[in-house]
């Protein structure tokens, strides 16, 4: 019997070199520009990829000392219904997870509307995501409830359309106020490389009582 715990110990010690190996090896392949892989789906792949070989190599190691598999495998099965049963809520973060890993609606930088919260998401698992507050507070977020809400992602596209709304006199002379919008921004497209479109619309909006808008 010593014999055989110095046996799976060996195993053990040499699959945990490998599934070390394997991990450096997979955390450089996901990260190549080429790949352009969010920074859940190389968390996901890095993680797995370790623990796959340690769970292999702990099985091959039992099998090696001549311990029979099917009972234990049959274990796991019930201990993972028995589980699956008491962990409801998290195995439902667990799918949309997985759901957000396959669909990429958002990736860590970007600054998104989820889960009824406003700011820059920060870091992502497959339970929750964290997302950083226009006002610097950090709120965790079950990944069912993003899932399961509308997701709005504002740094999606490079160029996005904002409306500004500016209020001006009757008295004011309209065309000159649209001319001084117009070279506002553009004078701001010239000092910040910002894109603006030439065709931008400049309109009376709402006449109010003593303004225009």
């Amino acid at each position: 019997h010593f014999f055989q715990i110095l046996v799976f110990l060996f195993i053990l010690l040499i699959a945990t070199g490998i599934a070390k190996v394997t991990t450096n090896l997979v955390s450089k392949a996901v990260k190549a520009k080429n790949l352009k892989m969010t920074h859940l789906m190389q968390d996901f792949l890095i993680s797995m990829s370790g623990k796959a070989v340690l769970v292999l190599g702990v099985l091959f190691g039992l099998a090696q000392v001549g311990i029979d598999l099917t009972p234990v495998l049959a274990g796991f099965g019930i201990a993972g219904l028995v589980i699956g049963f008491a962990l409801q809520d998290t195995l439902s973060n667990l799918a949309s997870g997985m759901m957000l890993l396959i669909y990429r609606p958002f990736d860590v930088g970007d600054y998104v509307f989820a889960g009824g919260v406003n700011g820059k998401v920060s870091h992502m698992s497959l339970v929750n995501t964290t997302i950083r507050t226009y006002d610097n507070q950090i709120i965790i977020i079950p990944n069912s409830k993003i899932w399961g809400d509308v997701i709005k992602n504002v740094t999606h596209e490079r160029i996005r359309r904002v409306d500004m709304v500016f209020g001006i006199g009757y008295k004011d002379d309209l065309l000159k106020a649209e001319w001084v919008i117009f070279k506002f921004f553009a004078l701001t497209a010239l000092l910040t490389r910002f894109v603006v479109t030439l065709a931008m619309p400049v309109a009376i909006n709402k006449i109010n009582k003593k303004t225009s808008i």
